[in-house]
C-alpha cells in the first residue's frame, strides 16, 4: 500500500491535511519558474523584448502553458484544505495578509520610479503611481483575494456543495461574456484553476482509486502536444479571455480560451506528477 501511494500522482501530494512539505517544494519551483520566465522575456536583448519573440521561444511556452496555471490550482486546494473550515473573519484576516505585502512593495516600487524620475515628485504623481502599482503589478494576488473572498461569500451563506458550483461556474461564465477591462481578463483566468483545484479537492478518493498510470501518462502526452500546437495567441496576455474581445470572433476565442484551460490543465498535473515522481 506504502508503495502503491508512493506513485499515486497528485493525489499522494494532497492526501494529508497537514503541512505537506512536497508542495513547498513544488511552489517553490513554480516562483523559481516565473522569474525564470521574466528573465527570458527582459534579459534577452532590446529586439528580443520590443518584437516580443519570447512568445515564441519554446522554453518560455513550455513555462508559460502551466506555471500561473498551476498555481492556481494549488491555491484552490489549499483553500479547501485549509481555509475552508476557518471562521470568515479569519479568512478576511488571510486575505490582508496576502494586501501588507503588496502595499509594502508598492512603497519600494513608488520610491525607485520617483528616484529614477519615470514620475514627477509631485503628490498626485506619487500618488496615483502608487495606487497604479497596487493594482496592476500583482495581479495574481489580487485573483486570489478574489477568489478568497467569493468562496468565503459563499460558505459563510451555507449554501450546498452543488448550488456553490453552479454559483462558481456561472460567474466564470460571466468572465469570459464580459468585455475585458482592466486586469478582469487575468482574474478570469486564474479564477477558473482555483475552482478545479477547490473542486477536485473532495474527489481525490475515486481520482486514486479509477485514474490509473496510463491515464496519467496520457495527460503528460496531451501536454507535449498541446505545447507543440502552442501559438502566440494562447497567451492570455495576447489574446485575453473575453468573447467580445475586438480581435477574434466568438468562436475563435472560445476555441482559443478552451485550448489555453486545457493546456494548463494538463500541464499542471503533468508538472505536479513529475514533482510527485522525483521529489523525496
Amino acid at each position: 500500500m506504502q508503495s502503491q501511494d508512493k506513485h499515486d500522482g497528485i493525489a499522494s501530494v494532497w492526501q494529508d491535511k497537514q503541512r505537506n512539505y512536497k508542495i513547498d517544494y513544488i511552489k517553490g519551483i513554480l516562483i523559481t519558474l516565473v522569474v525564470f520566465g521574466h528573465s527570458i522575456q527582459y534579459g534577452s536583448g532590446l529586439t528580443f523584448f520590443s518584437e516580443e519573440c519570447y512568445f515564441d521561444d519554446t522554453l518560455f511556452k513550455i513555462i508559460y502553458s502551466f506555471h500561473m496555471p498551476c498555481f492556481g490550482i494549488i491555491s484552490g486546494f489549499l483553500y479547501y484544505n485549509h481555509v475552508r473550515v476557518r471562521t470568515f473573519g479569519e479568512k478576511m484576516h488571510k486575505v490582508g495578509k496576502l494586501l501588507l505585502p503588496m502595499l509594502c512593495f508598492a512603497i519600494v516600487n513608488t520610491s525607485v520610479s520617483l528616484f529614477n524620475g519615470s514620475i514627477t515628485a509631485s503628490i498626485s504623481s506619487v500618488i496615483q503611481k502608487y495606487i497604479w502599482v497596487v493594482l496592476y503589478n500583482w495581479w495574481f494576488i489580487w485573483s486570489i483575494i478574489i477568489c478568497y473572498i467569493f468562496w468565503a461569500v459563499l460558505e459563510l451563506l451555507k449554501l450546498g456543495r452543488l448550488v456553490k458550483l453552479i454559483l462558481a461556474f456561472s460567474t466564470q461564465i460571466l468572465f469570459v461574456i464580459l468585455p475585458n477591462r482592466a486586469n478582469s481578463p487575468l482574474y478570469g483566468f486564474i479564477f477558473f484553476y482555483f475552482l478545479i483545484g477547490y473542486s477536485l479537492t473532495g474527489l481525490l478518493p475515486l481520482y486514486k482509486k479509477w485514474v490509473g498510470h496510463y491515464i496519467k501518462n496520457t495527460v503528460v502526452a496531451l501536454w507535449i502536444i498541446c505545447i507543440f500546437f502552442y501559438q502566440r495567441e494562447n497567451y492570455i496576455y495576447t489574446s485575453q479571455l473575453s468573447v467580445n474581445n475586438i480581435y477574434n470572433s466568438p468562436l475563435k476565442q472560445l476555441e482559443v480560451n478552451v485550448f489555453r484551460w486545457v493546456t494548463g490543465i494538463v500541464g499542471s498535473f503533468s508538472f505536479m506528477k513529475i514533482c510527485n515522481r522525483y521529489i523525496k
